[in-house]
């Protein structure tokens, strides 16, 4: 029973270990943007991270808090498969923020990097009781991540016009 407390406990560690070194991450890359993308961008970031590595029962809550606001999310399941569009709209909204904001940086070190944030941050899933990794859920994050960047050449186009 020891073991199994001190595994849950480690578990927790290394996703807010984890969380708290990609949001430095984020915080560092957002430095040089424009205040209102630098800010978009890391609350886009600390929701992303939030929504996907949170307790399903502290989602649970906070979605029961929002549906006083917007009653529909309060039919959200806690199914397989069930938070493809949360998925795919936290990605593609961090994904489109970074390369947006920061045309400086290398496409290929972007793209690296979200993709490599799609599958960590499913990998971390797996450590959260009752959230679990889904590669379909993988599949919805690089959706979100590939509209992102093709938002990146359609900036990229537009700053050279």
């Amino acid at each position: 029973m020891d073991e199994l407390l001190s595994l849950h406990w480690l578990g927790y560690g290394a996703v807010v270990i984890s969380v708290i070194l990609i949001y430095g991450v984020g915080w560092h890359l957002s430095q040089p943007m424009v205040t209102l993308g630098r800010w978009a961008f890391r609350v886009a970031l600390a929701a992303l991270l939030a929504g996907l590595t949170l307790p399903a029962s502290v989602i649970k809550d906070i979605v029961q808090l929002l549906a006083l606001v917007l009653p529909q999310l309060g039919q959200i399941s806690t199914t397989p498969n069930a938070s493809v569009g949360m998925h795919f709209f936290l990605f593609l909204l961090v994904s489109a923020l970074l390369p947006f904001f920061r045309l400086d940086l290398n496409a290929k070190v972007i793209v690296t990097a979200l993709a490599s944030l799609a599958f960590v941050t499913e990998f971390l899933q797996a450590l959260i009781p009752d959230r679990f990794f889904d590669w379909a859920d993988v599949a919805t994050n690089l959706t979100g991540v590939g509209l992102g960047i093709i938002a990146r050449w359609v900036a990229r186009y537009l700053a050279d016009v």
